[in-house]
């Protein structure tokens, strides 16, 4: 028992003055605890510092910080890339599609207005609403006419095919330049290739073809015709 007093009694004796008379005083409890560091100020405050907490915080300070600053980094590579895809977006439309000079300061702007119209205009005509009238009451032709231009392949072309015409008179440059990124840097070459077969086989070795060929029967067998008629219609009318 005497120990345990004594014991006690050296533990919580009368503190020692650190710096001098009138400063906080350091219990020999504190000063002797390990992991943790006591500091007295000038000013007379106490300071209490326990290692493994401190550390544990500063740490983790570090990893926030560390964490916030990649995050950043992140972000502002991701603005840099994004822009220099932009930028480099801007430079090869303005290259390969937007040339020409006139059509991008006078007709491109109009263009595109017409061209919206001509969209809006197929989307109505295309409209399953506006030939329903015509379909129930109409003749066949109508009634034939209102299936063909209200069914799903019509309401999905029909549209684009105005716009396109609009485009290719208005722009040509422009469109023809798109046409041709389309087709070289968008569309599989494959596909390309067949499109431009069955362009070719279709519209200029057939539509193109026999309507030259028609026109060439035309002005060869025309004037004689017309002329066999007013001849007949002379002859009837006893004038010749």
């Amino acid at each position: 028992m005497t120990t345990m007093v004594s014991t006690l009694h050296d533990v919580y004796k009368e503190p020692e003055l650190r710096v001098g008379d009138g400063r906080p005083l350091v219990w020999r409890l504190l000063m002797n605890t390990p992991r943790l560091s006591v500091t007295v100020l000038e000013n007379g405050n106490l300071i209490m510092d326990y290692t493994p907490v401190s550390d544990w915080v500063r740490a983790r300070r570090v990893s926030l910080c560390s964490l916030y600053m990649s995050a950043v980094a992140s972000v502002d590579a991701f603005k840099a890339a994004r822009r220099r895809e932009l930028q480099q977006s801007a430079v090869y439309l303005r290259e390969n599609i937007f040339t020409d000079h006139r059509e991008n300061s006078e007709l491109l702007v109009p263009g595109a207005v017409l061209a919206a119209g001509a969209f809006l205009v197929g989307t109505i005509v295309s409209n399953g609403r506006n030939w329903r009238g015509a379909r129930s009451n109409g003749p066949a032709v109508q009634h034939l006419l209102g299936g063909l231009t209200t069914s799903f392949p019509s309401k999905v072309v029909t549209p684009l095919v105005l716009a396109s015409v609009v485009l290719s008179q208005w722009v040509p440059t422009t469109w023809r330049n798109f046409v041709a990124v389309l087709q070289r840097d968008v569309l599989p070459q494959e596909f390309t290739a067949q499109w431009d077969s069955l362009y070719r086989r279709v519209y200029v070795e057939g539509v193109l073809q026999r309507s030259g060929q028609l026109r060439s029967l035309l002005q060869e067998t025309l004037p004689e015709l017309c002329g066999r008629y007013r001849r007949l219609l002379l002859e009837r009318a006893g004038m010749l």
